[in-house]
């Protein structure tokens, strides 16, 4: 996954290769270092995993040095506001040929977008991740 990362000072990143790094997750259980390619959070009492391809940005809201406030909204037009660990970190390929990580506490939003993972719509340019359509549910066209 490509994952487009704005600062809390402003600077923007675009990251190749984006996964999450937490030391637990959030998990309520507790848990070993993990590096998915899905995002884990605290929602009411319960914990919420979503996998990238669902979500379409992710605002962080407020941060303290424990835990930073998140509101994630989906593809499918919903959002859903819950908690994560300030120390959870995004890692991936920097833009200068470098790597790149930064945790949640410095976030201030991130967007995802799969690489070549996704169809296409020759007319009116919208991407989709259902490998299974075959057109556009906008104007009807054939997805490649």
């Amino acid at each position: 996954f490509r994952i487009y990362a704005e600062d809390t000072s402003g600077v923007k990143h675009v990251i190749e290769d984006g996964k999450i790094t937490s030391q637990g997750g959030f998990s309520l259980f507790g848990g070993q270092k993990e590096e998915e390619k899905f995002l884990s959070f605290q929602y009411g009492m319960a914990e919420v995993t979503i996998p990238f391809e669902r979500i379409k940005e992710v605002l962080v809201t407020e941060r303290d040095k424990k835990y930073a406030t998140i509101q994630v909204f989906l593809k499918s037009g919903k959002k859903i506001t819950g908690k994560i660990k300030s120390k959870t970190k995004i890692q991936g390929k920097g833009s200068f040929a470098s790597s790149y990580s930064i945790s949640f506490l410095y976030l201030k939003k991130i967007r995802f977008e799969a690489q070549g993972e996704f169809l296409s719509c020759s007319k009116c340019k919208r991407k989709y991740f259902e490998k299974n359509w075959k057109f556009c549910p906008y104007d009807g066209t054939s997805l490649k």
